[in-house]
């Protein structure tokens, strides 16, 4: 089965609910989509959500992780410029 905007429109969804794989969510999703649970719980293995959702996550964290180093090491030169001249 190809992927289509429909199915990316509902894995968007089922990832802003969290991402985890429950009834609740699958019937969120079906509901929103306007298609079973069923479906859903068919899309999320022919697709694989549960992988793409642990990449998406991985990502942002890698990112995150990234940003907090950037921001700690520029603070760290400011901190060293400033009481540089003290020294």
């Amino acid at each position: 089965m190809k992927e289509t905007l429909r199915h990316k429109e509902a894995f968007e969804y089922y990832y802003s609910l969290g991402g985890t794989a429950t009834d609740k969510n699958c019937g969120k999703v079906g509901a929103k989509i306007g298609v079973s649970c069923n479906t859903i719980w068919n899309w999320y293995k022919a697709f694989n959500w549960k992988e793409r959702v642990e990449q998406r996550t991985s990502d942002i964290t890698a990112v995150i992780t990234f940003l907090v180093l950037l921001i700690f090491f520029k603070f760290l030169f400011f901190i060293y410029s400033v009481y540089s001249v003290f020294l």
